[in-house]
């Protein structure tokens, strides 16, 4: 190299001017102390730095200007096998990361993941002070990762007609809009924290309970005949597109700093996005209305009913079932809320409750058909504030008497073979 660069041994002499390595490293907040940086916001090194580097800086900082010359330090772990061991390349349980990236030689017994995966496995690490690492961890990382993948498909997929400018106001929302807006609010907050303190696994661990339980489980599932069969530009529609337009944002931004390119890859299917990266759009702000504690009590009634059907074995698919639902005068008038007409195959209720209709009463029925399934349960409701009391209700499950839809497969259509009334309406006003 010395010959490619024009110059030989003799053109250089050997450095006297170094100390002592520790001393040299420990100094070198003197650097940014010349730029008029009074102290750093971070060291970062790993556990082995407690004597070394972190120690060294401390004592010559303290000596010098009297004061530490760090305001914080993150100690990290270090890397040993799925079984504990350490790495060696003797052994040949190492790990290279640009095999984890582009994969081995043998792609089946070293796929690639990416660098999302291999940062993921990162971040998950919560600075332990041992982080195993292997082929199984490394599939775990990358099957997580799925999941929000797949469920951020969804999402922009169903928000590719909606921009900033078609935001309803919160006022306007249905009370299971509401509900997940009260979800991803504390989401938020608790992502925000969390990277405050450096805990990029909890930030993780979060999303991914929020995707499994809170949007993939429950608001997904129950808003696509309102995402898919409405018409395109129905209030219903737009307020179910609020919803996971901000949880889009909410996500993006999140991700950004731990997993860049799936984060940037969402910023581009953004379709009212006015910054070019989402490293420069800033970080998510979320709206004071949205942490509305009164949502969870006002909820509770339709999502214990929800929990009595979906756990009645009974029941493969709500759809096809008609539900009549007799309770209490107190519990009937939270529940009109949800749906003010008697019956409605379309209200907020039946929606969370995936029936083809609900009927509410407050009186019981005379006979019951044999062929309909009943249910009894209690859900606890706010009778006075502060003051709950269980409220008592019987669910009757009969078969839709209806005929299933060809374009909502509801079972809601007058005749065989033939849209719904709700769909003709959608279909007569150009839906195509």
């Amino acid at each position: 190299m010395l010959d490619q660069m024009g110059a030989s041994w003799s053109d250089y002499n050997k450095g006297e001017d170094i100390l002592d390595i520790w001393f040299d490293s420990g100094s070198s907040w003197s650097v940014i102390h010349r730029d008029g940086i009074e102290r750093a916001d971070l060291y970062l090194e790993g556990s082995d730095q407690f004597g070394g580097w972190f120690q060294s800086s401390l004592l010559t900082g303290i000596a010098s200007n009297d004061l530490p010359p760090y305001r914080q330090l993150v100690v990290h772990g270090f890397a040993v096998d799925e079984k504990g061991k350490k790495m060696s390349k003797s052994i040949g349980n190492v790990v290279d990361p640009d095999t984890v990236i582009y994969g081995g030689r043998n792609q089946d017994k070293e796929p690639s993941y990416g660098v999302d995966v291999l940062r993921w496995w990162t971040a998950q690490a919560q600075l332990q002070p041992m982080v195993n690492i292997g082929q199984s961890v490394l599939q775990r990382c990358n099957e997580d990762l799925f999941k929000i993948r797949k469920v951020m498909k969804f999402v922009l997929g169903n928000i590719h007609d909606f921009d900033s400018e078609l935001l309803l106001p919160y006022e306007d929302l249905w009370p299971q809009d509401k509900y997940m807006l009260y979800q991803l609010y504390h989401l938020a907050e608790e992502v925000t924290q969390s990277y405050d303190i450096f805990r990029y696994g909890n930030v993780l661990g979060r999303l991914e309970k929020f995707t499994t339980a809170d949007l993939s489980s429950f608001y997904c599932s129950v808003i696509k005949d309102r995402l898919y069969c409405t018409s395109a530009k129905d209030r219903t529609r737009r307020a179910a597109q609020t919803v996971l337009y901000h949880v889009t944002n909410v996500f993006m931004k999140s991700l950004a700093p731990i997993i860049p390119h799936f984060a940037e890859e969402i910023h581009q299917h953004v379709s009212s996005s006015e910054e070019s990266s989402v490293f420069k759009s800033g970080w998510f702000t979320i709206d004071p209305a949205w942490d509305n504690h009164a949502i969870l009590n006002f909820m509770q009634p339709a999502l214990s009913i929800k929990e009595d059907i979906d756990g009645c074995t009974d029941i493969d698919r709500p759809v096809k079932y008609d539900l009549t639902l007799y309770c209490s005068h107190n519990l009937h008038n939270i529940l009109q809320e949800f749906q003010s007409e008697v019956s409605s195959a379309t209200s907020s209720l039946t929606e969370i409750l995936q029936t083809s209709y609900t009927h509410l009463t407050t009186v019981a029925p005379d006979t019951v058909p044999d062929d309909c399934i009943v249910l009894n349960g209690a859900s606890k409701v706010s009778v006075i504030e502060g003051v709950k009391m269980p409220e008592e209700y019987v669910l009757l499950l009969t078969p839709a008497r209806k005929y299933i839809c060809d374009r909502c497969r509801r079972f809601t259509a007058d005749k065989r073979r033939s849209p719904c009334e709700r769909c003709l309406s959608v279909l007569s006003n150009g839906w195509e």
